[in-house]
């Protein structure tokens, strides 16, 4: 769609889908530029531009014209090998101010930032914080939206330990 751009991050592509997955119908393919050069790639469609710098250090930018909305640079993007098993990591930074608003039904704050969300929709019972109406969307009041589209369990770090960022 026009002013939205999906960015995949995937760790061995290509084997055996096993679902489940949210199902996404976008629209007419929009018209989009692409440029590419020693220092940078880019995309655009509408006013939204996503910019890979490749030197000097390697980073991700999300533009709304010429101004930088959020982003994601050194060590923003990880595989982690756990004893519970491998995790993608991305982490969009935050500006100073910047509110984070979102992701279903929760019982804390409207506000998310300072907290950690945890969204995988099961039956908590009556005495617990589990939700039933999880959503892997946010908003910030800078103008933009994050939609993560993966069906198992994420979590986010909402301006919790690093307060610049979104884990």
């Amino acid at each position: 769609m026009e002013n939205v751009i999906r960015v995949q991050v995937v760790h061995h592509k290509g084997g055996l889908d096993r679902g489940p997955a949210f199902e996404l119908k976008p629209g007419p393919a929009p018209a989009v530029q692409i440029s590419d050069d020693a220092d940078a790639a880019m995309l655009t469609s509408g006013r939204l531009t996503v910019r890979v710098a490749k030197r000097p250090d390697w980073r991700v930018d999300f533009l709304d014209g010429d101004r930088v909305v959020t982003s994601s640079g050194w060590r923003g993007l990880a595989l982690m090998e756990t004893p519970e098993g491998r995790f993608m990591v991305e982490q969009l930074n935050l500006g100073v101010g910047e509110c984070v608003y979102g992701l279903g039904e929760r019982f804390t704050p409207f506000v998310k930032n300072g907290q950690v969300v945890d969204l995988w929709t099961e039956d908590g019972g009556t005495a617990s914080e589990q939700a039933y109406k999880n959503v892997l969307f946010y908003l910030t009041n800078r103008g933009y939206g994050v939609f993560v589209n993966h069906p198992e369990k994420v979590c986010y770090e909402v301006a919790s330990e690093k307060v610049e960022r979104v884990l």
